[in-house]
């Protein structure tokens, strides 16, 4: 959380406050001028200017990876699961390291990556099994491939 400097003004007159133009809005990334304006009894003036730069730091929200790691049948159509990034910029696609073969039996992971525009970037990983009819040993492979990856930090 940012707070204002204390600022006073002193001059032979004592001290005052002094008045102040320019705000910073802390939720919205950016460069900031304030500009304190000091004056005494006598009508004498002096300014001086303060910037402050309001930096994202909120990494996006990755939703919409499946937390299922249920077998697909080899051989059938996988579709692809709306995966989205939310971010303090907006929204956007999030980029999908890795890929699925229907044809092929075992365990695949695919990691859904969203990066703002400040450069903050949130990853979630999730592994999907392909395997016979009823591949009840392949998804529990899966899920141990899942648990594994949480456990060493990888998925998000």
């Amino acid at each position: 959380a940012w707070t204002a400097p204390s600022v006073t003004c002193t001059d032979t007159d004592g001290s005052s406050t002094p008045s102040v133009s320019g705000s910073v809005d802390t939720s919205k990334p950016g460069v900031y001028t304030l500009t304190y304006t000091c004056q005494d009894a006598a009508g004498n003036a002096a300014a001086d200017t303060a910037t402050v730069t309001v930096r994202d730091t909120t990494p996006p929200t990755v939703s919409g990876v499946p937390a299922d790691t249920s077998a697909v049948q080899r051989g059938s159509v996988r579709t692809e699961p709306s995966v989205t990034c939310t971010n303090t910029d907006g929204s956007s696609t999030p980029s999908v390291e890795g890929g699925v073969d229907t044809l092929r039996t075992g365990t695949y992971t695919l990691t859904y990556t969203c990066k703002d525009a400040a450069g903050n970037t949130a990853a979630k990983t999730v592994a999907k099994a392909v395997g016979e009819q009823g591949g009840r040993a392949v998804a529990a492979a899966a899920l141990r491939a899942v648990r594994a990856g949480q456990a060493a930090g990888v998925v998000g």
